[in-house]
């Protein structure tokens, strides 16, 4: 993944391209750097003949065993016929808009053994390519402290946050939308789910909240979605107070737990509002998949 890549994922407008599509096809042989971005020499349509696009796969994988939860897209391309017999050893996942490239990857071609190699096609043969992108979530549990102004006094809330509903909604697939609230957010009068499959439990509420602000931090590729809640009659009415909300963004849905020291949520008048802030970092994922 090239550091352009990465900003694409994160923003999703860094880009003059609205999603990768393509994959490119190369002969240069220099070593991949982040900080590439091309392939080092590109072949074009009169050496692969033409390129057709073939039935893609997106899906949504939560392993519970191995505790990890991936988005997998495909792109699926067929090259050809080719019209003279041509060399490849390397090739790259990206979009265009006119006659502009912007590359996401670029990878080397390489044999069983790991090592740089060259796909030879012949004349009037053809080449199918499956690239897969996998993005891999981090499922941990964050928890941290806020000091809230609640109905005039101070008071230290204890905050939980995670995914919510993995599995269930397809907003947690590779998206390369602005990060920003697709829907409402929801209040409830219980606690968060137990795992990442669950959501908040108890009574629960809808509120009118928009799609909210957005930002994108190249430096720190994190991307982060801020919104204003207002809370209704109903929420500001539960018994023990807003104990969890369910924050639906375009960069997956998250449960946050709202308790203070003694258990009990946040409670609030029925005007009151609140600033909602959800960021997303992204890295490069180095481990195995």
């Amino acid at each position: 993944m090239l550091d352009q890549g990465l900003k694409f994922l994160g923003n999703g407008a860094s880009a003059n391209i609205e999603r990768f599509e393509e994959i490119y096809l190369g002969v240069g042989q220099k070593a991949v750097a982040k900080t590439d971005t091309a392939l080092e020499s590109m072949i074009t349509a009169d050496v692969y003949g033409g390129v057709e696009t073939l039935t893609p796969t997106h899906n949504v994988v939560w392993d519970g065993v191995s505790g990890k939860y991936m988005a997998r897209q495909q792109v699926v391309k067929k090259f050809g016929p080719f019209t003279s017999s041509q060399n490849i050893t390397e090739l790259g996942l990206g979009g265009h808009s006119g006659n502009d490239v912007f590359m996401i990857t670029r990878a080397l071609v390489k044999d069983a053994t790991g090592v740089a190699s060259v796909l030879t096609v012949r004349k009037d043969f053809f080449l199918t390519i499956t690239y897969e992108l996998v993005q891999v979530w981090d499922i941990s549990e964050a928890t941290y402290k806020v000091q809230a102004d609640v109905k005039g006094a101070g008071k230290e809330i204890n905050v939980t946050s995670k995914l919510c509903d993995v599995g269930i909604t397809g907003f947690q697939g590779i998206n390369t939308q602005v990060t920003r609230f697709f829907a409402d957010v929801e209040a409830f009068g219980g606690g968060i789910g137990t795992t990442i499959t669950d959501h908040p439990s108890g009574e629960r509420v809808t509120m009118d909240t928009g799609k909210g602000r957005w930002l994108f931090d190249e430096n720190t590729l994190t991307s982060t979605a801020t919104v204003s809640v207002q809370f209704s009659s109903i929420a500001a009415g539960f018994a023990d107070g807003v104990k969890a909300l369910r924050l639906p963004t375009t960069r997956g849905i998250w449960q946050v737990g709202l308790l203070d020291a003694a258990g009990k949520g946040v409670e609030l008048a029925k005007d009151d509002t609140f600033e909602v802030e959800v960021s997303v970092q992204y890295e490069r994922y180095d481990e195995e998949i």
